[in-house]
């Protein structure tokens, strides 16, 4: 277990996403996903300004407030630095979930993050971060292609960087 989580968050890591990739493959055609990288704005001033303990503790609850904010069907996941990887899914039934409902979806992520102070000792910070999301698809493709799909929410991530940052970009949006 413990090669599958992060030490500093308490999250998984890269190596259990592999792992997950490889189980979403064999739950066959009915499961549709999407992966998404979050970005903490601004993180390398937190760590100049407050120091590496201060952002050790930032990337904590940063994470606790992404995963008080999903279900728990969906993966968060520390990817490295300032970084994670979220994967949303959800069944068929019938119709696929539209763009405005994904963006919805990572959008409240977005703004509970950007409404909840981080507290650490005597530091009460306010973050925003960047929300890249990339192309939907069915579940058990995922296992061969998520490389693709994380370089497609990675173009969405420089994309909502480049427009302020505190956003949400579905690589379906740019082009």
């Amino acid at each position: 277990k413990q090669s599958n989580i992060d030490a500093l968050t308490g999250l998984y890591n890269r190596r259990y996403f592999l792992t997950f990739l490889e189980q979403q493959q064999s739950l066959g055609q009915n499961t549709q996903m999407c992966l998404a990288i979050i970005d903490i704005d601004h993180f390398k001033t937190v760590n100049d300004t407050y120091g590496h303990d201060i952002g050790d503790e930032v990337l904590v609850q940063v994470g606790h407030i992404i995963q008080k904010n999903i279900r728990e069907e969906d993966l968060l996941v520390r990817w490295g630095g300032e970084e994670f990887v979220l994967s949303l899914s959800w069944p068929y039934a019938g119709k696929s979930t539209s763009l405005e409902e994904l963006q919805g979806r990572f959008e409240q992520v977005r703004q509970a993050i950007a409404a909840t102070p981080i507290v650490v000792g005597k530091q009460k910070l306010h973050l925003t971060v960047s929300i890249g999301v990339g192309k939907r698809l069915n579940a058990a493709l995922l296992k061969d292609c998520w490389q693709d799909i994380l370089e497609g929410a990675d173009k969405a991530l420089y994309r909502a960087k480049a427009q302020g940052r505190d956003s949400v970009v579905l690589v379906d949006h740019i082009g």
